[in-house]
């Protein structure tokens, strides 16, 4: 069984794959065109699927060994509203949106994976289940398909995410946790009367009051991050009083800290304001929560890595500050999020993700879908 060759003798429709839904770039929940380009795919390859009114592709291939257990492999397929600056040769015919975070990459190379896994399916029990899911920069995609049950039967979920810090050959694999929660905050301020409150200051005093939480409110050693993304405001022509509308976000990586920041930030404007004669109404919501590895799922990938490109090929980095919603299968069940290397030695492909001239080297998706395949046989495999 030589999965690496499986995958590497489907490059160049990966290839194809991946620049023909690049150049049809759908944004989240429009992925309609994306969605029944993997359906026909799928089909042509006689494999088992279902596509959902939301545009999410649920392909199933079932062991030859018997029954056991079930392993979902899943691939995010939608892309950013916004308009792209490559000058690639396949870049979006139009400029409503661009696949400028890989996920283009995820599907080709979930796919390239699903084929091979077909073709392997004499090799072990059980069941993969393959999530090809929409809206993930919107953080719903994955909470509809767990919403749906599509999760209730799935023992262990492996994602992975292209990375150009990087290079080809390399990934990142570790436990614990690995990508920050992600929670958003409306806030809505009004003065009390028309001539003798302003919530200028009032908003002024409680921004400068929500700095010192990280000192005041969590350890030391904890990651916590509140920024006010947008703050507009002026006079209600109605009651002629001042108003202002602030919205942001907080990041932190412990859970136990996205569950108290409601409280702390609701307490802090609310107080704080009254002292200015001013009201203040917060508003809350939890995006994504921290991605946290499960260590045994973690030494599976991390071994299907060695197994395939050698022990040189391991490359810890640190945890991101940037959310991802595959948080939502690992409230389910146990998994392991991986970053796939996807640049070269030189740094050709230093644009970060979700920037207009943002590329990878395509041959990362070898990585990516050998990994896939791995992981799901060794995890089914294991006794």
């Amino acid at each position: 069984m030589d999965i690496k060759k499986l995958i590497t003798d489907q490059f160049e429709e990966m290839v194809a794959f991946r620049r023909d839904l690049h150049e049809h770039a759908e944004s989240s929940g429009n992925e309609v065109r994306t969605a029944a380009r993997i359906s026909e795919e799928l089909t042509k390859s006689g494999i088992e699927h279902i596509v959902t009114p939301y545009h999410a592709v649920i392909a199933t291939i079932h062991g030859g060994r018997g029954p056991g257990k079930t392993v979902a492999l899943r691939g995010d397929i939608d892309a950013l509203a916004m308009p792209e600056e490559t000058g690639l040769p396949f870049a979006c015919k139009t400029r409503q949106a661009m696949h400028a975070c890989g996920h283009d990459g995820h599907a080709a190379q979930l796919l390239a994976a699903a084929r091979a896994l077909n073709q392997l399916k004499e090799s072990f029990p059980g069941t993969v289940k393959l999530l090809f899911q929409p809206a993930e920069e919107s953080c719903r995609g994955a909470a509809q398909i767990v919403a749906d049950g599509f999760l209730n039967d799935v023992d262990c979920v492996f994602g992975e995410h292209q990375c150009n810090n990087l290079p080809v050959g390399e990934a990142d694999i570790e436990p614990g946790v690995r990508h920050a929660s992600s929670r958003t905050f409306l806030i809505d301020l009004t003065s009390d009367s028309i001539e003798h409150s302003d919530v200028v200051p009032a908003a002024c005093a409680a921004l400068l009051d929500m700095q010192t939480l990280s000192s005041r409110e969590t350890p030391p050693e904890e990651m916590f991050v509140f920024s006010m993304c947008d703050i507009h405001g002026g006079i209600d022509p109605e009651t002629g009083r001042d108003t202002m509308h602030m919205e942001g976000t907080c990041r932190t990586f412990n859970p136990a800290i996205n569950a108290k920041v409601e409280e702390w930030t609701r307490r802090i404007f609310t107080e704080t304001c009254a002292a200015y004669g001013v009201t203040a109404t917060v508003s809350s919501e939890c995006i994504a929560e921290s991605v946290i590895n499960d260590p045994a799922c973690t030494m599976i990938a991390k071994n299907a890595l060695k197994k395939l490109f050698g022990k040189e090929a391991d490359h810890p980095l640190p945890p991101t500050t940037g959310s991802e919603d595959f948080s939502y299968y690992l409230a389910k069940c146990p998994g392991v999020f991986a970053n796939i290397g996807t640049n070269t030695p030189d740094n050709r492909y230093h644009y970060p993700n979700h920037h207009p001239k943002f590329d990878f080297d395509e041959r990362g998706m070898i990585v990516g879908a050998s990994l896939h395949v791995q992981f799901a046989h060794d995890y089914l495999n294991q006794k």
